[in-house]
């Protein structure tokens, strides 16, 4: 069955191998903000920010400070890396499974948004 983000349309085959009760952490943010957080907790790491200046964007900083932080995961032997993205930022939803995250479900109306709400996507990356 496909899930899918009602606030912007997209749609995604379930094939991500992680049931949505994995993804039951605490919430994060969208995942694109300045600096390498992370929280590791019961065997899981939340990326709670992570993202780059405009002006240096398209230059591979981003999915370089990814594998910073998978890296970092694995070293503080994490079993799952957790995420929240707005589903309008198809730049971070690309990066992201091109990096092997899974989209895992998605929590309705999370993010404020001009004119409304917008759904965040959950992914996941099994370590």
């Amino acid at each position: 069955p496909a899930r899918g983000c009602t606030s912007c349309r997209r749609q995604t085959p379930d094939n991500s191998g992680i049931s949505p009760q994995d993804a039951n952490g605490d919430p994060g943010d969208e995942g694109d903000a300045d600096d390498d957080s992370d929280i590791n907790a019961a065997g899981e790491s939340h990326i709670l920010n992570l993202a780059v200046n405009k002006s240096h964007q398209k230059l591979g900083i981003g999915k370089q400070l990814l594998l910073h932080l998978i890296n970092r995961a694995r070293l503080q032997k994490a079993e799952i890396i957790m995420l929240e993205v707005r589903c309008s930022n198809t730049s971070a939803i690309q990066l992201y499974e091109s990096s092997g995250f899974n989209e895992i479900g998605s929590r309705k109306a999370y993010y404020p948004a001009p004119g409304g709400k917008e759904d965040a996507l959950l992914f996941a990356y099994q370590l």
